[in-house]
């Protein structure tokens, strides 16, 4: 083999060994179960080890143990045997409890906490469970792939100009009520102390919505776009940072 044909085949394997390093292969996830669900959520375990994602299989007795790592699964709804729905509802409200004990039903959840989130995938029975599992598989996967390839991170000093909401209070004309996540994006609910404007229509780069009595208005972004520009009561603002408790707000 002469040398130019050796530095060829170095040069693919090299290439081919980067190229395989795809998108959740770094990822690791908690799979908290029962008994149950765990012997029927092979399909699923295979599908996401075959992703690339590692993952740590735990009941509730071990579960304590990586209970704030980042990404948390459990299969299994309010009233799993042998404690997982103990845990189950300390992460659901009780809304997303009465839908999943109806005959029939079935869903996945997703609890965004600050540095975790948890993914809550649950039907009526055993069996509905298994069918959530294979019908969310891929979004759990992409959801995931999202979370790792971009870290929301507050700024490291407050800029100029801009103020915290906390929660439910409002700090002059805005109140933050929190926010929701679907299909990669992110919507935030925020609240007007005036009732003089309502309708559709985008500024920047967000789309929003606001209802006449009293303006709500919801902000409908991607988190990597951050800051992204809304207008309410005639003012134009800027989103700058948001979490479960906080949204920094630029005016």
């Amino acid at each position: 083999m002469n040398s130019l044909l050796k530095i060829f085949i170095l040069a693919f394997c090299i290439f081919a060994t980067a190229t395989t390093n795809v998108h959740g292969q770094n990822s690791e996830i908690i799979l908290l179960s029962n008994s149950i669900d765990n012997a029927l959520a092979e399909d699923f375990v295979d599908f996401l080890k075959k992703k690339g994602i590692k993952i740590i299989q735990v009941d509730a007795t071990s579960f304590n143990r990586y209970e704030n790592n980042q990404f948390i699964v459990i299969l299994g709804g309010p009233d799993a045997l042998e404690d997982v729905g103990s845990i189950v509802r300390q992460h659901i409200t009780i809304q997303e409890q009465e839908y999943l004990r109806i005959s029939g039903n079935k869903k996945m959840v997703i609890v965004k906490y600050p540095t975790q989130t948890v993914f809550v995938i649950a039907g009526s029975d055993r069996n509905r469970t298994r069918e959530a599992q294979n019908e969310n598989r891929e979004n759990l996967y992409d959801l995931i792939n999202e979370s790792e390839s971009f870290i929301l991170k507050p700024p490291s000093s407050l800029p100029g100009g801009s103020k915290i909401i906390y929660s439910g209070e409002y700090i002059g004309s805005l109140s933050y009520w929190g926010y929701t996540k679907s299909g990669g994006y992110t919507t935030v609910k925020l609240q007007g102390s005036h009732q003089n404007q309502a309708g559709y229509g985008g500024a920047g780069n967000a789309s929003f919505q606001t209802n006449r009595a009293y303006p709500y208005i919801y902000v409908t972004f991607k988190d990597s776009e951050l800051p992204v520009k809304f207008k309410l009561d005639k003012l134009e603002y800027e989103i700058i940072y948001y979490n479960n408790t906080q949204i920094i707000v630029k005016s």
